[in-house]
């Protein structure tokens, strides 16, 4: 059983993987930290992962527009089945609440699966780096 899975070749929110952090300055960065399994069933096929950074009902997304920040491909068919890690540090310039949420895609088929078999080993954290 996956966390969460997608057929979509489009980024799309997974519904329980974000963090919220408040900067006590403006000057401050945010390191975000996010370790998951993936698994990717088709040969051909792949996944892509990306942070949406959201302050005040804005949006910015963070990673290529297309891979994301990582990704991977099946050679065969049940090829892809391993951890990947996301590690980003952001600049949001603010003091106010932000949410950092993954985002994941599929090059479509048969979908590409977030935490497939994981025992809920995915974790994503953030933490406030002073200036």
């Amino acid at each position: 059983m996956a966390d969460f899975s997608t057929t979509s070749t489009s980024f799309v929110d997974v519904t329980d993987y974000y963090v919220d952090i408040t900067p006590s300055s403006t000057s401050n960065n945010v390191l975000v930290m996010f370790n998951f399994n993936a698994y990717v069933p088709t040969d051909g096929n792949y996944f892509m992962a990306r942070l949406k950074r959201t302050v005040g009902g804005t949006d910015t997304t963070i990673g290529h527009g297309t891979y994301g920040l990582a990704f991977a491909r099946a050679v065969e068919d049940h090829d892809f089945w391993g951890g990947c890690s996301i590690i980003v540090q952001d600049a949001p310039n603010t003091t106010s609440s932000v949410r950092y949420q993954i985002q994941w895609s599929s090059s479509g088929g048969t979908g590409a699966y977030l935490g497939a078999n994981s025992s809920n080993v995915n974790k994503m954290f953030a933490m406030e780096l002073g200036a």
